[in-house]
């Protein structure tokens, strides 16, 4: 996964939420939501280092470092969202759509580049056969 196309993206989905908090501010938009797409870079740049760890070794082992990177980020999203449901009392559910649309979003896009990778090796170890 390229760091270029990370900051693309967070790039491009802040971009889409500065629009929407004029538009909609608040029935669409979370006052958290700058917080959550810092989270979210954060987790993504954690789980993008784990992954090329695991991308440098034996391809039998890559699964175990996805699977650690998927988990540490799945826990990770869990305990931001406890905290701050428990310290904040307004938009709750707005709270919670935003966050699991960046999570579905950043999941995607480390899915859809993670393939695009693993394709790429895939072509290279067959071309060397």
């Amino acid at each position: 996964m390229n760091l270029r196309k990370l900051i693309l993206l967070f790039s491009i989905s802040s971009v889409v939420i500065y629009a929407l908090k004029f538009v909609k501010e608040g029935t669409l938009i979370h006052l958290y939501i700058w917080n959550m797409q810092l989270f979210f870079f954060c987790t993504f740049l954690i789980a993008m280092r784990i992954n090329q760890i695991g991308l440098s070794r034996p391809a039998k082992q890559f699964h175990i470092f996805y699977f650690t990177s998927m988990i540490i980020r799945f826990f990770l999203a869990l305990l931001f969202m406890f905290f701050v449901i428990l310290h904040t009392k307004n938009q709750i559910v707005v709270f919670i759509c935003d966050f699991m649309v960046m999570y579905l979003l950043y999941t995607w896009f480390e899915i859809y580049f993670l393939i695009h990778n693993l394709r790429a090796d895939l072509k290279k170890s067959n071309a060397s056969d």
